[in-house]
């Protein structure tokens, strides 16, 4: 699971709470500028987007690269985007059925 380094790093160190108790949080943490202190949320996911697509082929690579079915190995990971849950819900839910080996889901 990948979140927000904002929960690892504790209270920031100009003080900004990164929720509503902050002073002018939304605003903040969308601010071009990037006052707070734990960068730009706009780079983060740019990032966070290429660091899960980097181990999305890692896992693939690894998977295949003993006789092309990972010397009988699953994937041991497994990306879920809230969008796709949004956009398919049938076809997400089938397919962390068949990650999990659970068969068809009827």
């Amino acid at each position: 699971v990948l979140v927000s380094l904002h929960y690892f790093r504790g209270e920031a160190k100009d003080g900004w709470l990164g929720n509503e108790h902050g002073p002018g949080s939304l605003v903040r943490f969308l601010d071009d500028d990037c006052p707070n202190a734990f960068g730009n949320c706009f780079d983060w996911i740019s990032e966070t987007d290429d660091v899960v697509r980097m181990l999305e082929d890692e896992v693939e690579k690894r998977c295949t690269e003993k006789g092309g079915d990972g010397g009988g190995k699953r994937k041991r990971v497994l990306v879920v985007y809230y969008e796709s849950l949004k956009e398919d819900l049938g076809g997400e839910l089938e397919r962390m059925s068949d990650f999990l080996g659970l068969g068809p889901l009827t």
